[in-house]
């Protein structure tokens, strides 16, 4: 799990694509006996895939452009077993009981 991660303010290593500019440090989920609690990474790149609530974006205080809402969400990559009559067209179903957005391949 990620602790910290900071990038380099050195111009010439940020430029060097040799260098591993980005230092992240994680934390061990599970301690084997004698290793360390933390690793020290060092990386060319980060991706930060963490989604809406990102902890990479907090941590380098980049904003977060466009629409942002409080609803819970969920993918499903499913094969339906269904009588529902437009399952194979994209479909918007709204009800009591919440929404439900069906997108086919």
């Amino acid at each position: 799990m990620p602790a910290s991660i900071e990038l380099s303010s050195d111009e010439a290593e940020l430029a060097d694509s040799t260098s591993y500019p980005v230092k992240v440090t994680l934390e061990r989920l599970e301690q084997p006996d004698g290793e360390p609690h933390e690793e020290i990474v060092h990386a060319k790149f980060v991706l930060g895939a963490d989604g809406a609530h990102s902890w990479v974006r907090k941590t380098f205080d980049i904003t977060m452009d466009g629409e942002q809402s409080e609803f819970i969400w969920g993918v499903l990559d499913v094969v339906p077993d269904t009588d529902f009559p437009d399952i194979r067209n994209k479909s918007l179903i709204h009800s009591n009981n919440g929404s439900r957005l069906l997108v086919p391949p």
